[in-house]
């Protein structure tokens, strides 16, 4: 009795967990320390870049803010 009611407390907690929203990660500006190109992504693209601007909520890199933040 106790081992089925430990299984369907399992099964619930992971239902639940499966419907908590979850934002995304911040969009970031970077810039190459070669040509001054800039380039849009949410990690750091390698050697020779340095972060320029951010956060931004888009991938275009042209809302600032953070996912899922309210205006």
């Amino acid at each position: 009795m106790l081992k089925s009611a430990r299984s369907l407390l399992l099964i619930a907690l992971t239902g639940l967990a499966g419907a908590l929203p979850a934002a995304s990660a911040p969009w970031y500006q970077w810039r190459s320390q070669v040509n001054g190109e800039l380039y849009c992504n949410q990690l750091k693209p390698g050697e020779g870049w340095k972060l320029a601007d951010g956060p931004f909520r888009d991938a275009g890199c042209r809302q600032k803010g953070r996912p899922g933040e309210r205006r």
